[in-house]
């Protein structure tokens, strides 16, 4: 039993709060005056005050129950036709802002005049008792229905293909720029700590240096997973931006598919423009490259994809001296020689295993319609 207060004592604001008897308790108390034993023994019994104890008994005179009454509260903000409303109303578009959600659920009183519009957290707490809360939409590029059937035909026609037996040479071009393969920074910090220099992970806005490299992926007919030589892509100089070009992309084929490309195999490439130009077609045509149709906007279908980061990766880790090399010819010929050995590195097991995911890939392209 809490000590009891004198007169004149200072106040504690820290006022600890007692919880309500349980039902337990208080029928064991009824019990206890039911049986003879004075207020004072019941009290030091439940370690509780005298003057509950006597409400506690009065209460149970009057009511003959112990239960507490039910309690009135606030009143509920939002109706139950307002609540169906609000629902009804993100659930058919998703993407609705809170101002005209607010408008939406204002409600028209008895008196024929229009109810105040729901809070923004009147209108949270109310998804949110649901299990709707509201994120940032994820972006994608822009599908339309003919992307859409190229990929549902695509995994169809490739759902029975014999990944382990028989080879396909997954190919992709990556830009590798300085410092690009280093994990996204987490800290321990308090919400209002988040905006302080030593929790902060400092970006440049200069635009960094990179490399174009190609590589190819594939398991032969026994299974054994095979690579190509990473090939540095050289600029064209008679493009109009000098930048990469399709006899860029062909110097790349010679280089790395040619040396063990055979006629029992297929090719695949993505469909950007200088894989498409006309020189393309003529030079898969001279080495009889069989290249298959790829869909438009499929990254997520090309395991070499995922071989990128790990490329970049590993560099960042290995050769932590070119994050910030200059462009100095040295430096940059170091620079490029280290993402050979890097790609070299890569585990085969790792190779294997995503190829071998290819039927699940294709299995929820299906399932998702394309």
């Amino acid at each position: 039993m809490p000590p009891q207060r004198r007169f004149g004592q200072d106040l504690d604001q820290n006022v600890r709060r007692i919880r309500n008897i349980s039902p337990g308790t208080r029928d064991q108390a009824i019990g206890m005056l039911k049986s003879g034993i004075t207020v004072p023994e019941v009290a030091r019994a439940i370690q509780r005050g005298e003057r509950t104890i006597r409400d506690l008994r009065a209460k149970y005179h009057q009511t003959g129950s112990v239960q507490d009454k039910p309690r009135s509260g606030r009143p509920p903000v939002l109706s139950k036709q307002q609540k169906k409303i609000i629902y009804r109303k993100v659930r058919s578009n998703p993407k609705m802002e809170y101002s005209v959600l607010q408008e939406d659920a204002i409600s028209v009183n008895a008196e024929g005049t229009p109810s105040k519009p729901p809070s923004r957290s009147t209108l949270y707490r109310e998804l949110r008792r649901r299990g709707l809360t509201n994120h940032k939409a994820k972006k994608r590029p822009k599908f339309t229905r003919v992307h859409a059937h190229g990929r549902l035909k695509f995994a169809r026609e490739y759902r029975y293909f014999p990944w382990g037996r028989r080879t396909l040479k997954f190919s992709d071009e990556c830009s590798v720029q300085k410092g690009s393969g280093a994990d996204q920074e987490w800290c321990f910090c308090f919400p209002w700590e988040k905006w302080k220099p030593e929790m902060l992970d400092p970006v440049g806005t200069s635009r960094k240096s990179a490399q174009m490299v190609w590589g190819c992926v594939s398991l032969d007919e026994w299974g054994v997973a095979r690579r190509s030589k990473l090939v540095i892509m050289e600029r064209d100089p008679d493009a109009k931006k000098r930048g990469y070009s399709a006899k860029s992309y062909m110097e790349a084929l010679k280089k790395g598919l040619l040396p063990h490309y055979r006629r029992s195999q297929l090719f695949m490439q993505d469909g950007a423009g200088i894989h498409r130009s006309r020189a393309v077609i003529a030079f898969h045509q001279e080495h009889h490259i069989n290249a298959i149709v790829w869909p438009a906007y499929s990254p997520d279908l090309n395991p070499i994809e995922h071989l990128w980061w790990v490329l970049k990766r590993r560099m960042y880790k290995l050769y932590p001296q070119y994050n910030n090399y200059s462009q100095a010819q040295d430096e940059w010929d170091g620079f490029c020689e280290a993402l050979k050995v890097c790609w070299r590195g890569i585990p085969k097991k790792l190779i294997k295993r995503l190829i071998m995911s290819m039927p699940r890939r294709l299995d929820a392209a299906r399932k998702a319609r394309g």
